[in-house]
Formats: C-alpha cells, sequence, structure tokens
C-alpha cells in the first residue's frame, strides 16, 4: 500500500508561518495603503511586491528543515490517527497489541525522528492498518455469521494475525530500548532497519494469507 503524500503546495498554504508571513504581508500592505494613501498606480506596485514577497517565502520555506520535516511527517501522523480510529473494532488481543505498537512507533518517531528506519516505520503503520481493516471486517463475521466450522476457521485465522502483532511489539519492544545506541552507531543502525524490513515483509505475508 503506497503512503499518502500531500502536495507540496497544499502543505505551504497548510504550514502554521505561511499564515504568519502572509499575515506580516497583509498588515505592510494594509498600513502603506491607510497611511500613503498611494495612486492606483503606486498599489498595484504594492502588490506586486506582495507577491513577491510571498514567492520568496515560498522559496525559503521549500529549503528550510523545518518544513521539510512537517512535510514528511504529515502522512505518518495521518496514518496513526486512522489507525487508532480503526483498531477500535478489531478483536481485544489484536487490538491491545496493536495500540502498544502505535504507542511505540509514535514514541520512536518523536524522540529519534529523520533516521533511516523512519521509513520503515512508517510502511510498518501502514501493514498494520491494512491488517486491522482486515481483522476488523473478520472479527465483526467471526460474531454474526457463519457455521461452527466456519468460525472455527475465522478465529484460527484471527489468532495468527494476532501472533502477528504480537511479535511485532516484541521486536519492536527490543528495537525502542537500544535506540540511544543505535544513534550513534551508523552500522547497526542499518542492521536494525533491515530487521523493520524484514518484520514488514512478514506483515505482509499474513495479509496475503488473509
Amino acid at each position: 500500500m503506497p503512503s499518502y503524500k500531500p502536495k507540496p503546495l497544499k502543505m505551504f498554504f497548510l504550514y502554521p508561518l505561511t499564515w504568519a508571513a502572509l499575515g506580516v504581508i497583509i498588515l505592510c500592505h494594509g498600513l502603506y495603503a491607510f497611511i500613503f494613501r498611494p495612486s492606483l498606480f503606486w498599489l498595484l506596485m504594492a502588490f506586486i511586491l506582495d507577491l513577491s514577497g510571498l514567492a520568496l517565502w515560498f522559496v525559503l520555506a521549500f529549503k528550510s528543515e523545518a518544513f521539510k520535516k512537517h512535510y514528511n511527517r504529515m502522512p505518518y501522523e495521518q496514518n496513526s490517527k486512522e489507525l487508532l480510529a480503526l483498531i477500535q473494532g478489531c478483536s481485544p488481543a489484536f487490538r491491545s497489541a496493536a495500540e502498544e505498537c502505535i504507542q511505540l512507533i509514535n514514541r520512536i518517531n518523536a524522540d529519534f525522528p529523520d533516521q533511516l528506519y523512519s521509513q520503515e516505520l512508517n510502511l510498518m503503520l501502514l501493514n498494520i492498518k491494512e491488517l486491522a481493516q482486515n481483522n476488523s471486517q473478520l472479527y465483526e463475521r467471526s460474531q454474526k455469521f457463519g457455521t461452527e466450522e466456519q468460525k472455527k476457521q475465522m478465529n484460527s485465522l484471527l489468532q495468527h494475525q494476532t501472533e502477528a502483532m504480537q511479535n511485532t511489539l516484541t521486536t519492536l519492544k527490543a528495537f525502542s530500548g537500544n535506540l540511544t545506541l543505535l544513534a550513534t552507531n551508523v552500522e547497526q543502525t542499518q542492521s536494525v532497519t533491515n530487521q523493520l524490513k524484514d518484520l514488514n515483509d512478514g506483515l505482509k505475508e499474513v495479509l496475503e494469507e488473509s
């Protein structure tokens, strides 16, 4: 499942500092018009200058590290919020493990942003989201429909999904306990990134079996 990425222009106008810059431009334009009461020609010149200032801010914003971090975190934050709402309909055991996974991923991304493994963590959220959608639908069906044999098969599949989520949680706990060390060791960071990739591959296999 591809990660959702907001359009840069939309993100530019959603960026809080853009509204601050627009406020300054509008305020300066208003003061100029009020104090000097210029002719229409000079008002147009001032308007062109306003647009130039906005264009300059556009360039500066896209080059700033703060904007890049804000832009890159949007898909992750959206996936995290949607997932927390989605797992409320999952089976109890799956929901418990999934909630802990989300909390750990949130903490890791907050404490150690923009690391080599950040992309794998975002991909993990997407995989958990897809697995949670499947689990939620299957859990609802198992509660309302099917013969005893069908219910047994659905419960077996639910258990398999729960075990996959619990294994994910166990790995994340071990991973989060070594973050301070990993932050200073590029080789170990690459190794753990590969482990997270393997974990994501495992979640995809469970999805294919579901």
